[in-house]
């Protein structure tokens, strides 16, 4: 009998040690998909198209295969976005998300971080998306504005957080939303809408109250990697972070304060994979393994994903559109945004024009170029808008918006130089409208975007001279020319467009 006795804390033990196991859990993760369906390709600068990347179909087909292989082993698996899916393609701008969302429901996605652009057609049409989509909207940071209410309530369209089974682990996925996500819509889009800072501390309250729910905690998140940084940092305690927004291929993640924070780039070029080891017995995950898979042409497509997306392909777009003289980037003067400048001035018949940098997303190839090329360059549906302005308030206008000492504004009509260590309103040099020197009681048409001289009038120095769109200070005209409408005209009857001319900017000294 005692024998027996002293057996039993043994027998005890290795009960315990059985009952206590590790269980693994993969997450495949994409960002920043903006619309693309299908295959993207850069160009090189001699004007050569790079072997594509991307495409739902072959994205399918890698996420399948990564399914396959866990249900082999005995792994549960998750699939998030962390954020800006639909807008910056023909498809997906034309659908107002409708066709990423049906990729997206196709593939059996299990949460989406609502990004910055998702409001790119308002707060209704994000509304529409969320009924549509199989899976939930996340968010904790975004809140309807109710002057009446004690509590800011969380969009009613998303939640703050969800709780997933996987296998027998409960996974907990909060969502962020960037707090710049007013500055990079219409006024229009985001009105009444409140969004809270990246790492409040709305971060650390959800975190708290889903480890009572959950055995894992992961953010999912359209910060940026900075930002995924400071809320690891400043609410420590996540199981991994999931990130979007600035668009960064993390191989094997990073680490910040114990976290590993991962992202997969954009448009689909790559989808993430990360390995979590959980142990039953201390209830912590013990382990984090991250890589990266490539969306290339080595992998098949999967048919039935590309005829979800079939019905939404314009392909009169892939037929020549013009040509250019040859290859038209970027760069450091951005000769792209010059000439996307130089469509809008045209097709407003205004003495000068300016575009914000960030609305140039890709390069334009040597030769001939197509209307997706051309609608690629500036993706964004935007309308133009002409003011009149004296030369003084022109002058003053260029000081503000190039005092950084950084090309944040590519001009057309316009030539002259920068010294941004000048002080306030000494900084432009040399200013020339057309090919005269400016005149500071004349009167000009100055033409942009919407959105950039929406963006521009919300500086301070810019605020002073255009105004609010809603109480302009200066005369200010909407046009119904959109900027896509602008740029083809630069290419009618199969026109061969050179890249302008360099030195239209010039800095002196940089800050």
């Amino acid at each position: 009998m005692s024998r027996l006795l002293r057996s039993i804390p043994l027998l005890l033990a290795l009960a315990l040690a059985a009952a206590a196991e590790t269980r693994t859990v993969t997450i495949l993760h994409t960002n920043d998909l903006h619309g693309a369906l299908l295959p993207q390709s850069e160009f090189e600068t001699s004007g050569a198209r790079k072997p594509d990347r991307g495409g739902v179909a072959r994205l399918a087909t890698a996420i399948a295969a990564e399914r396959d292989a866990a249900a082999k082993e005995g792994r549960p698996v998750l699939l998030f976005d962390a954020g800006d899916c639909f807008h910056g393609t023909p498809e997906g701008n034309e659908t107002k998300g409708e066709a990423a969302i049906a990729w997206m429901n196709f593939a059996k996605y299990d949460a989406m971080a609502i990004g910055n652009h998702e409001w790119a057609y308002g707060d209704k049409n994000l509304s529409r998306l969320a009924g549509m989509a199989k899976f939930p909207f996340l968010t904790c940071t975004v809140t309807r504005v109710d002057p009446a209410a004690t509590v800011a309530a969380i969009v009613e369209y998303a939640k703050p957080y969800v709780v997933i089974k996987a296998g027998d682990l409960r996974i907990a996925i909060i969502g962020f939303t960037t707090s710049g996500t007013p500055n990079m819509n219409l006024p229009e889009h985001v009105q009444a809408l409140d969004f809270g800072p990246d790492y409040g501390p709305q971060g650390a309250f959800y975190m708290k109250r889903a480890r009572t729910e959950a055995d894992i905690v992961i953010a999912l998140t359209h910060l940026g990697s900075q930002s995924d940084a400071r809320l690891a940092e400043k609410a420590p305690g996540w199981d991994l972070i999931v990130g979007g927004h600035d668009h960064r291929e993390f191989p094997k993640g990073f680490e910040r304060g114990g976290t590993l924070i991962v992202q997969a780039g954009c448009d689909g070029a790559s989808l993430g994979r990360v390995d979590l080891k959980y142990d039953t017995e201390t209830r912590k995950v013990t382990s984090r393994e991250a890589r990266l898979i490539a969306i290339d042409s080595t992998l098949k497509e999967d048919p039935a994903a590309a005829e979800v997306v079939k019905k939404y392909i314009r392909a009169e777009l892939d037929k020549p559109a013009g040509a250019t003289a040859a290859f038209i980037g970027r760069g450091p003067e951005s000769p792209l945004g010059m000439l996307v400048a130089d469509g809008i001035r045209i097709a407003a018949n205004a003495d000068a024009a300016f575009i914000n940098s960030g609305g140039i997303r890709n390069d334009l190839p040597g030769g001939p170029v197509t209307g997706r090329d051309l609608y690629m360059a500036a993706p964004f549906e935007d309308t133009l808008v002409v003011f009149s302005i004296t030369g003084a308030d022109l002058r003053t206008l260029l000081d503000g918006a190039f005092r950084e000492g950084r090309l944040d504004y590519p001009v057309s009509g316009l030539q002259f130089s920068v010294d941004s260590k000048k002080p306030a309103g000494q900084r432009i040099l040399g200013l020339k409208v057309g090919d005269q020197p400016f005149d500071p009681a004349k009167t000009y048409s100055l033409a942009s975007t919407r959105f950039a001289a929406n963006r521009l009038a919300a500086d301070s120095v810019g605020r002073k001279v255009l105004g609010p769109p809603e109480e302009p200070r200066i005369p200010r005209k909407d046009l119904p020319t959109s900027l896509q409408a602008a740029l083809l005209r630069r290419f009618e009857g199969g026109a061969i467009v050179p890249p302008p001319e360099p030195g239209r900017v010039t800095f002196v000294t940089r800050r």
